[in-house]
């Protein structure tokens, strides 16, 4: 997913040129799957004007494809409640402290990723249902997208924190590419450039691990 695909390079978008040159700019692409054997028979692909799709016109394309006995991954959507069964005074805790630094320094969006795992290694991170705060208008769009798009194993700052179990920081994370940082054309389109995560390990819940 990107709100403009004009600022991909032609090795990430070859399209990108007539994209731009017709006024397109938001682009969609969903996996479709047979829900029986599971395979991927194809791919969904879907262009408009420049801008973002939102969780309604998605979710509108999942519920499509399931009218017609298909199924797509789901692009968007936070872990089951029963991923926080026995944690809820850490989730509590990091949502009072999240709230209190994004309004006393009025940041844009902080928010909590969480690393979801295959056994022992990683598979994705995806943002939290709550434990966030929004103080603008961009932070909420950039949340919406965070909200529609987990991150891959060795994608932006979320993901270094967490290979390292530190911090991460970048001055500019719209200079960053697709595969870097999908969200890095999010990013751009709001105005919003600088980043920094940390890996916090609850005391409460072992090594039970929160991306800030």
């Amino acid at each position: 997913m990107s709100p403009d695909v004009s600022r991909y390079s032609a090795n990430d978008y070859p399209q990108h040129g007539l994209a731009s040159a017709a006024g397109f700019g938001n682009y969609l692409a969903v996996p479709v799957f047979e829900p029986l054997n599971n395979q991927c028979i194809g791919v969904l692909e879907i262009i408009g004007d420049k801008g973002s799709f939102s969780q309604d016109l998605v979710q509108m394309v999942y519920e499509m494809l399931n009218k017609v006995d298909l199924r797509s991954s789901n692009m968007y959507g936070h872990p089951d409640e029963k991923d926080f069964k026995g944690l809820a005074r850490a989730p509590k805790e990091i949502e009072e402290q999240l709230s209190f630094i994004c309004r006393t320094h009025q940041l844009p969006l902080a928010q909590t990723w969480l690393p979801i795992l295959d056994g022992s290694s990683i598979k994705r991170f995806m943002t939290t249902k709550e434990q966030f705060c929004i103080c603008t208008s961009a932070g909420y769009e950039f949340r919406a997208a965070c909200d529609m798009f987990h991150l891959g194993k060795s994608q932006g700052v979320v993901s270094k924190a967490f290979l390292t179990r530190s911090s991460c920081f970048c001055s500019d994370i719209t200079q960053l590419s697709m595969t870097e940082y999908p969200l890095a054309h999010v990013a751009h389109r709001v105005g919003l450039h600088s980043s920094f995560a940390i890996c916090l390990q609850s005391s409460y819940t072992g090594d039970y691990v929160y991306l800030l």
